[in-house]
């Protein structure tokens, strides 16, 4: 089955304006590549493919229908990261928002949750084993040497975040915890509470909810 321009866009505007994963179709790329293949096939079949004003036209929905396919990718997988972020830190996954992953998505979504868990255990959890520090190779040794940023006195007084969507491009600046952000319109992160309401109040910033 393929899929009009029209559809697409309609699909990516959803996504763009929910702070959640939308309902998508399962075979939304595939049906995305037969509408991509069907245009290129009409095109090459054309005997003045690249210069009629048809051929023209043509070329300007197959780059569309890319650039829009590829948008709806970006904005769903910034999504999944923050999902899988916030269950490797212990939050309960929302399940209505998993059960709107598509087959992949859902792969990628638990490879990253597992990876971070499994990293987070590597370099964070021999900081509190009494046996590992008394042996003097804690498994962040090699992160204290870099200086700021190192993990020496995690987690004590993180600031409360903020998971957000950004509704104009904002100049870098450097947040409570630190992070110089740099953050571009449609941007979907998470911000320290203090600085998040900040932008609030200037109607930049668009809250999704507490993430920590």
């Amino acid at each position: 089955m393929e899929l009009e321009l029209d559809e697409l866009r309609i699909i990516l505007l959803k996504e763009r304006e929910s702070g959640k994963l939308t309902q998508i179709p399962p075979d939304l790329y595939q049906n995305a590549s037969a509408s991509l293949a069907a245009l290129i096939k009409t095109l090459y079949a054309s005997e003045d493919r690249f210069f009629s004003v048809q051929a023209q036209l043509t070329m300007e929905e197959v780059n569309s229908i890319r650039e829009t396919i590829q948008d709806i990718f970006r904005m769903r997988a910034e999504k999944i990261l923050l999902l899988a972020n916030a269950e490797a830190e212990g939050e309960t996954a929302a399940r209505d928002e998993v059960k709107k992953m598509l087959v992949s998505e859902r792969q990628m979504y638990r490879e990253i949750t597992e990876s971070v868990q499994a990293c987070r255990r590597e370099l964070l959890d021999a900081a509190s084993d009494p046996e590992t520090l008394a042996s003097g190779h804690s498994g962040i040794d090699a992160m204290t040497e870099e200086g700021p940023g190192s993990l020496s006195g995690v987690a004590e007084d993180r600031p409360s975040l903020v998971l957000a969507r950004i509704l104009e491009d904002v100049e870098p600046f450097m947040a409570v915890d630190g992070r110089v952000y740099n953050l571009l319109k449609e941007d979907l992160v998470t911000l320290p509470e203090q600085n998040a309401e900040v932008l609030r109040e200037r109607n930049i910033l668009l809250s999704i909810g507490l993430h920590k």
